[in-house]
């Protein structure tokens, strides 16, 4: 998942990533994906949203917050509202360990686990506090801490700005799927593809810095070709791009088209992970081959 798998799956889960320093030039205009869809008098608004930020950047850019404020519902990934601390332990207790009688240095290679314990150690975590765990959420585990010890904050990214911007304004926030579903993407997969995961995230803590600029730049600027360039490597790995990608859109639009046919929705606004827009079983060329066109908004 080249230094990718990093970031494809920070864009699924809502306990990691994406990144930073491309806002040397904070004062500067941005332009962050947003589009829109027109059906029968009615609009809806999908943005491609960046999970976390550093916290000198948490702001919504204006012309999202004035949607935002004229919307009659946001439709997130997950309601955060759902996401409390005992339903996302629960989860956790469903899909991040691995069997009782099972630890994590029998489940990977021994050089992986070298690994493993090397960059744990480096980011304050101990061995064992990590054995439990299955492969999946290791990856995260270490991405998340390397991320937050580059500076990085949920409490700034997007949609952590959108929750707080609709509660101001009383906008109601639906989520796609629960928390549940979301951790469960990962824990479904072969263990073979679990470990290739963790594998390459290694790789990617190492490269973090150079990639994390360059896309969080892509995000600025809605550079489509640098989010099409990912999914088509994410193709390469199929499981992971069905089980992220496809699977998901599957259940997510039946959702988004009754909001679009809902007449007392006049406006709503959709913030997905920018991933989920793009490419050729993205949302915006699903809702096109469903007959509904979206045009870009700047602002």
């Amino acid at each position: 998942m080249v230094i990718r798998p990093t970031v494809r799956s920070a864009l699924t889960l809502l306990c990691c990533l994406l990144f930073l320093d491309a806002y040397a030039h904070a004062d500067a205009a941005r332009t962050p994906p947003l589009w829109r869809i027109d059906y029968d008098g009615r609009s809806m608004y999908l943005l491609g949203t960046v999970h976390l930020m550093p916290p000198r950047d948490a702001r919504l850019d204006a012309h999202v917050r004035s949607i935002l404020r004229a919307s009659d519902a946001l439709i997130l990934e997950v309601d955060p509202g759902l996401a409390d601390p005992a339903s996302l332990g629960n989860a956790l207790s469903r899909h991040a360990f691995l069997p009782d009688d099972t630890s994590l240095a029998e489940v990977l290679p021994p050089s992986t686990w070298a690994q493993v314990q090397h960059f744990g150690l480096r980011l304050g975590l101990l061995p064992m506090q990590i054995g439990p765990f299955r492969p999946w959420y290791v990856a995260q585990l270490l991405t998340g801490f390397a991320m937050a010890e580059a500076g990085l904050d949920p409490e700034a990214g997007t949609e952590a700005q959108l929750h707080l911007a609709a509660a101001v304004n009383r906008v109601p926030i639906y989520g796609l799927e629960s928390i549940d579903q979301q951790l469960g993407i990962f824990s479904d997969l072969p263990m073979q593809a679990e470990i290739a995961l963790l594998e390459q995230s290694l790789e990617d803590i190492q490269n973090m810095d150079s990639e994390i600029e360059r896309l969080l730049y892509a995000w600025s600027t809605n550079d489509v070709s640098y989010f099409e360039t990912l999914l088509d490597e994410l193709q390469d790995d199929t499981e992971l791009y069905q089980a992220v990608i496809v699977e998901r859109h599957t259940l997510w639009l039946p959702q988004l088209l009754s909001f679009l046919y809902n007449e007392e929705m006049r406006t709503t606004l959709v913030a997905v992970g920018t991933l989920h827009l793009y490419g050729e079983d993205g949302l915006l060329d699903e809702l096109y081959r469903l007959g509904f066109p979206s045009e870009p908004v700047l602002p």
